[in-house]
């Protein structure tokens, strides 16, 4: 049984960092299941109906924005806003002259 298929899959779920993402663990599962049926198909290939579900399953798995990566999260990548209202409206026991 050739595994070209559900290897190539994985390979484009690890990419796109889907693997991580429990929010995407349905499509990842579909693409992944079909991707085994069609490494499964008989000498005669896969039917024309699984070729197009495993079409579908790429396209929608390629459709999917990958998940955000601990840079672009708020705490990572710079102030939060509250932090930055403070600071422009100089709000807070840094501005207030005392010793808090």
């Amino acid at each position: 049984m050739s595994t070209r298929h559900i290897r190539a899959v994985n390979k484009s779920i690890r990419a796109r960092g889907l693997d991580k993402s429990p929010a995407h663990a349905p499509i990842v599962m579909l693409a992944q299941d079909i991707a085994r049926q069609m490494d499964a198909a008989g000498p005669n290939g896969p039917s024309g109906r699984l070729q197009e579900r495993y079409r579908g399953a790429l396209k929608q798995l390629g459709s999917v924005p990958a998940p955000r990566s601990d840079a672009s999260s708020p705490e990572k990548s710079g102030p939060n806003m509250l932090e930055e209202f403070m600071r422009k409206w100089k709000i807070g026991p840094k501005y207030s002259g005392g010793d808090s």
